[in-house]
């Protein structure tokens, strides 16, 4: 899990408010951390996503913790601890089929960031940020935006259905940002914008070479800057 010194780092902004920063080829040797996490054992589940993960405790997985948080506390307005930062490697197994309702729509986390790096080399699978048209809000911010988003959990998202990943054409959802899967690449993003995994469907049969495969980087909380 050595860390590319040459990597790219850029950070945009998108709808005006929320930033997005990425790190292209993040890894100096990406095929080794594929191949860690191929040989990873998948047991854990999570409550939406639509998949398994395998939490990685190491000490190379922490230094790219350490690394991670480091920039993020230098890039923005909060201090992130590494060592209140989980991470793990994660497949997605659900077909659309099998999904509970929660999982076809749109989420947000309730984390004060979210990072993934994508490790499929070919047609990976990325990240999409999506506008709630019910709410008119992409972002949930206030107290009430949360009132709001859980009486539409509630009613609405059960009401409406996606048919299964596919939400194009959905009453509810409109994309407004779509960020390719690209190979070793880390993006991180506010936990509390709506977004949703770039897939269309599950292959019916399981092969973990063409799984969508990532890792995940998890700050469980943050300290404002003073």
């Amino acid at each position: 899990m050595k860390l590319n010194a040459n990597a790219a780092v850029r950070v945009e902004k998108v709808l005006g408010m929320v930033p997005v920063l990425y790190i292209e080829d993040f890894y100096a040797d990406p095929m080794a951390v594929r191949e860690q996490a191929l040989k990873a054992s998948f047991d854990s589940v999570g409550a939406i996503y639509p998949g398994r993960h395998s939490i990685v405790q190491t000490p190379e997985a922490f230094e790219v913790l350490k690394s991670v948080c480091a920039v993020l506390t230098q890039l923005g307005d909060n201090i992130y601890d590494p060592h209140e930062t989980i991470t793990d490697f994660s497949i997605v197994v659900a077909k659309p089929e099998d999904l509970i309702i929660y999982q076809k729509h749109p989420h947000i986390d309730p984390t004060p960031v979210l990072g993934i790096v994508y490790l499929n080399p070919v047609n990976g699978a990325g990240t999409s940020f999506y506008r709630n048209k019910i709410l008119d809000t992409a972002v949930i911010v206030t107290e009430e935006h949360a009132k709001q988003m859980q009486l539409f959990n509630e009613t609405t998202a059960k009401e409406f259905p996606p048919n299964g990943y596919d939400l194009s054409g959905h009453p509810c959802w409109e994309r407004v940002y779509q960020i390719e899967g690209r190979f070793n690449r880390l993006v991180v993003y506010p936990g509390n914008v709506y977004h949703a995994v770039d897939i269309q469907k599950i292959p019916d049969v399981f092969d973990m070479e063409t799984v969508r495969l990532t890792q995940r980087i998890i700050p469980q909380r943050c300290t404002p800057k003073r």
